[in-house]
């Protein structure tokens, strides 16, 4: 995962215009956008892929997030809530609603949803080691959200861009050690352009 936004975007679109139900692309350029800051563009895609399939869980994910990103709370909520009771245990589902429930200040519902097993399943996850950052930021335990960005970079996530601007990381900003894995993000990167 990289920060070259506009060239991921273009791949995604010539996807999108040679089979414009392929969802999976559809889905990529909304959280593409989301991470560009067009929170109204993710949204639009992700509501997409729900009109033509309103129960995928993928998109009811990046849904979430992209209301969740642009501070859209009660919406967030509402898309979770349409998630048939059959998917709501679905760690894909599951992610968000811990977020959606710190956001709130629901402080012990966020953290019995963020169990050991979520958890895991974030270590693991390379798309979702953010999201368990971006839980302990809006929580305000820096240091273990500053672990799991490290964690995040460690297993090849460089978007430092995005990581600078999430509002869900804001809590993190001032923190020296942020810097410094963002800082080393970018070292990184230079040393490969001179190769």
């Amino acid at each position: 995962l990289h920060g070259d936004y506009e060239e991921a975007l273009g791949l995604w679109r010539k996807i999108v215009d040679r089979e414009p139900l392929f969802w999976p692309s559809r889905m990529n350029i909304g959280d593409t956008l989301r991470m560009m800051g067009d929170s109204a563009g993710a949204i639009r895609e992700q509501e997409k892929i729900l009109d033509q399939s309103p129960e995928n869980v993928f998109a009811q994910h990046y849904l979430t997030m992209a209301h969740l990103t642009a501070g859209h709370f009660g919406t967030a909520r509402e898309t979770l809530e349409r998630v048939r009771p059959e998917d709501r245990a679905r760690f894909l589902i599951r992610m968000p609603w811990a977020l959606t429930l710190a956001l709130e200040g629901k402080r012990e519902e966020a953290v019995k949803e963020m169990d050991e097993a979520l958890i895991k399943w974030g270590a693991a996850d390379i798309l979702m080691t953010l999201n368990v950052a971006e839980f302990y930021a809006v929580l305000g335990e820096a240091p273990k959200a500053l672990e799991w960005v490290e964690r995040c970079v460690r297993s090849g996530d460089e978007r430092a861009e995005w990581f600078r601007r999430d509002p869900l990381l804001a809590s993190l900003r001032d923190q020296p050690g942020f810097r410094q894995v963002l800082d080393s993000v970018e070292y990184r990167r230079q040393q490969r352009s001179r190769k």
